[in-house]
């Protein structure tokens, strides 16, 4: 009997740990998909209604960077509940090609200090916030801080993950950034996962990140 109810329990908790999976999937599509699918809708139906004054183009290229941002969104979900990603390898390498592509294009100089070839599996879940934070401090960094340089930071140590970006922007103020919708997301995934945050920032003086997770 007690072999029993150990393989139900187990079964039990397997199916409510799928059924979490699926609620965070259906969240991150309506969260991050389905407000720039309503901007393309409203800009598509401004265009339509002949209600646009001025240059049209602008609505046109404000649908297709809003598409493109879709489809990022999508992509990064789709990835996120594959399998074949679940190790630490592919993460790091994600990391680093999406902080290479996205810097260089903005012509912002960087230093990327990755720990490399790390062994294991890493947790769907962990993975998909961890790299959803990842991506918040670096595009924010990129697109807001009108930094020169950017560092960051990735270790895997001891059962420690830690992240660290830090620019030499004009930083930001403090209670400003605590109202937008970054740092909010920043949190939110962050205490999904247990994860230590820390934000150091001043205007003038730049902006440091700064996250530890056991894993």
């Amino acid at each position: 009997a007690g072999i029993l109810y150990t393989a139900y329990r187990i079964r039990v908790n397997q199916l409510l740990r799928v059924e979490r999976i699926r609620n965070s999937i259906a969240s991150d599509l309506h969260d991050e998909v389905s407000a720039t699918l309503s901007s393309i809708s409203y800009f598509a139906q401004a265009i339509q209604s002949d209600k646009v004054t001025g240059d049209k183009n602008r609505f046109v290229r404000l649908i297709a960077d809003s598409a493109g941002d879709a489809k990022e969104k999508i992509t990064d979900i789709v990835w996120a509940i594959n399998p074949e990603h679940d190790d630490w390898t592919g993460f790091l390498s994600k990391c680093r090609r999406y902080a290479s592509d996205l810097l260089e294009s903005k012509n912002i100089s960087y230093s990327l200090k990755i720990t490399e070839h790390i062994p294991g599996k890493l947790d769907m879940q962990l993975r998909q916030h961890l790299w959803l934070i990842f991506k918040e401090m670096v595009t924010n960094a990129a697109r807001h801080s009108e930094a020169n340089n950017l560092d960051i930071i990735i270790k895997v140590k001891d059962g420690m993950f830690s992240l660290v970006v830090q620019d030499d922007g004009t930083g930001m103020d403090v209670d400003g950034v605590k109202k937008g919708n970054g740092l909010i997301n920043i949190n939110k995934r962050a205490e999904l996962i247990g994860a230590e945050v820390d934000l150091r920032t001043s205007e003038g003086f730049g902006t440091r990140w700064k996250l530890n997770v056991r894993v």
